[in-house]
């Protein structure tokens, strides 16, 4: 069995990205150039864990490419009628 030592009083770190997901209003956006897919899916998986934190989110993120990267974009999530 392993060695565990139980330890008390540690704070738990934060989850932090490299986005500036948390200070982005609706129609922010941020450039990450260059930007390969992979690291598009990377951005998106840490876009879509921080849109999942709200229960009633009414925003979503978007992107394009941009030159040799892409822009992400925080938009309003419309309304669905029906």
């Amino acid at each position: 069995m392993a060695n565990i030592k139980i330890e008390k009083g540690v704070s738990i770190a934060r989850n932090t990205t490299d986005y500036p997901l948390d200070e982005m209003q609706i129609g922010d956006s941020f450039l990450v150039s260059p930007c390969d897919d992979k690291e598009r899916k990377k951005i998106f998986a840490a876009c879509r864990f921080y849109k999942d934190k709200f229960k009633s989110a009414k925003f979503r993120f978007t992107s394009r490419v941009e030159g040799d990267g892409y822009r992400f974009w925080k938009v309003k999530v419309a309304n669905k009628k029906g």
